[in-house]
């Protein structure tokens, strides 16, 4: 190439390095430097930018299906709920969990697509150049997350109450160690939150943070599965004695029983997933899913179609039947005297074995052809043997001079008195 073109076009010349040996070179670990406004710098690799790209994407997705699913719901609890039922405390706290979950996903997906979460602003946690609007912003996503989780707590803790409006005493108990127990998770995310807010633009401390997030998210999904196992118990107690009354098929029990069971599982499952698979932005389903889900639980319940029937066969089988003592009495009876049976029965056929082994034994002791002295007299037709009675003997299997013997008595009866067989009865 001539030499002109690269004063005339700018090129620039090129020169060909020898490359060393690809061993043990790692792409992703290569240092990128950035520099501060007062010429200091900090180095970092480009695997730490690709995991935070990674995890800014992740937590994107996952507050926007929160941002869908709060808009559907809301707008089918808005549309199908009876008037009269909006004014109670269950409907609003339901209304301002859904309205919390949508702001609180705005917020951080702006958070996520704004200033702050440029790579140098995130590295170098630089906010100079950085708008008030969007630090104000993000300082109110952290009040939403807050107040959300007060509004599902409060949600949660009147589900409680009314599931044991009956039970006076027990409903002021298990109120007061829920209640607890939802306040030690509230204020440790309030401490949390306080602590972030007064960092301003600088960064946490790794040692607090490293023990501080995992503890309130813990706590956190604690509260919810103890108010929600609370729920389930009475909701499996109520359908438990529904049932015994003779109804079946799924009612608004069922239903509840089931979205109970959801708010139970759910939170652990997304709590477990923030603390050791490190997905981005799992623990803020932990809220979201019980927002989403008491609305949907009240809609089904107040809207299942039963089919539950009670019938009066039931009905007498359950007035028939006896209390429990007497009928753990009966059923032990009723199995001795079975077992009893099984014995006896077992009994009968030893003995009937033991007694036809004796007989076998008993006869193979006589010969096939042994035929006693008095038979064989009867058979040659003795006149002094006639009229005497035989010697009976045992009789032998297969052997068939019993037979013989019992024949020739019945035939000599008859040939000896002719005058017997002709003799009517008498007067």
């Amino acid at each position: 190439m001539d030499p002109r073109l690269y004063e005339t076009y700018g090129i620039l010349r090129y020169v060909k390095l020898p490359v060393p040996s690809a061993l043990n070179f790692d792409p992703d670990a290569n240092p990128i430097t950035y520099l501060y406004p007062d010429a200091t710098n900090m180095t970092f690799t480009l695997a730490q930018i690709d995991n935070f790209r990674r995890d800014q994407v992740f937590t994107d997705s996952i507050f926007s299906a929160q941002i869908g699913a709060a808009v559907v719901v809301l707008a089918v609890m808005l549309c199908i709920t009876h008037v009269d039922k909006r004014k109670t405390a269950v409907f609003i706290f339901n209304v301002f969990n859904l309205l919390f979950v949508i702001i609180r996903g705005v917020l951080f997906v702006n958070y996520f697509m704004g200033p702050l979460a440029k790579t140098y602003t995130t590295f170098t946690w630089d906010t100079s150049d950085i708008p008030a609007s969007a630090i104000i912003a993000s300082s109110v996503s952290s009040v939403m997350s807050l107040l959300l989780m007060i509004t599902t707590q409060i949600s949660l803790l009147l589900q409680i109450r009314i599931c044991y409006a009956l039970n006076p005493r027990s409903k002021t108990r298990i109120l007061g160690t829920c209640g607890s127990i939802s306040a030690v998770a509230t204020v440790a995310y309030v401490a949390l939150g306080i602590y972030i807010i007064q960092l301003g633009d600088k960064p946490p401390d790794p040692r607090i943070t490293k023990w501080a997030n995992p503890t309130v998210n813990a706590l956190v999904a604690f509260s919810i599965v103890v108010y929600s196992g609370t729920f389930c118990w009475r909701m499996f107690q109520s359908v438990k004695n529904r049932r015994g009354m003779g109804f079946t098929g799924l009612g608004s029990l069922e239903s509840l029983l089931i979205s109970g069971s959801q708010c139970l599982v759910f939170p652990a499952l997304f709590c477990i997933a923030e603390n050791f698979i490190k997905f981005g932005g799992s623990a803020s389903l932990a809220q979201a899913s019980i927002a989403l889900l008491l609305p949907i639980s009240h809609m089904w319940a107040s809207s299942v179609q039963t089919h539950s029937k009670i019938t009066m066969a039931r009905v007498e089988k359950l007035q028939r039947r006896k209390p429990f003592k007497k009928r753990l009495a009966d059923t032990c009876k009723a199995r001795l005297k079975d077992l009893s049976n099984i014995l006896k029965l077992i009994g009968l056929i030893i003995q009937e074995y033991i007694l036809l082994c004796i007989i076998c034994l008993q006869g193979t002791c006589l010969p096939s052809g042994d035929v006693t002295p008095d038979i064989e007299a009867q058979q040659q037709g003795d006149p002094d043997t006639s009229n005497r009675a035989p010697v009976q003997s045992a009789p032998a299997a297969g052997n068939p001079s019993a037979h013989s013997s019992k024949h020739s008595k019945g035939a000599s009866g008859r040939g000896s008195d002719p005058a017997a067989n002709n003799q009517g009865p008498a007067g």
